[in-house]
């Protein structure tokens, strides 16, 4: 496969992605029907896990500036109200779309703590002292090659 084909399935994938996340906007943060009688919309609240994955999804897929800022945000958030395999998704694509943020690859080895998979954590543990250390972050990456010992 091609570096053009895997990058037009990617984009496609992002496209089709981008287009869920538009619909559940609209239906998360609309007003539903008219209540009888009333002449009044009934407001829905939104499940705030699902809108900060799409504000995220959002961003990430069109590579815009506020995207590190927001798939970090996210994924936190979703880590705190325990939607952990939700903030593994927006980390995740984050990453894969090429986006060079080291905190994203730290808070997805806490959440594969999280998860119960420590032996992915620790592989993720040793790659990202790697990096760190490509990075000239020598004292960083002792520190993360020091917690993959732990796990």
């Amino acid at each position: 496969m091609t570096h053009d084909t895997i990058a037009a399935r990617s984009s496609g994938e992002v496209s089709r992605r981008l287009l869920v996340v538009c619909a559940l906007i609209t239906m998360c943060a609309g007003t539903g029907g008219a209540e009888p009688g009333t002449g009044q919309g009934r407001t829905r609240s939104a499940d705030p896990s699902i809108v900060l994955d799409a504000s995220a999804t959002i961003l990430i897929g069109a590579h815009d500036p506020r995207a590190p800022e927001a798939a970090l945000d996210a994924a936190r958030r979703l880590m705190a109200l325990h939607k952990l395999h939700a903030a593994s998704d927006v980390l995740l694509d984050f990453i894969g779309a090429g986006f060079v943020e080291r905190e994203a690859q730290r808070l997805l080895i806490e959440v594969n703590c999280e998860l119960g998979r420590r032996e992915t954590a620790r592989e993720k543990c040793h790659l990202l002292g790697t990096a760190y250390r490509l990075d000239g972050q020598g004292a960083v990456a002792e520190d993360v090659e020091r917690l993959a010992r732990i796990l």
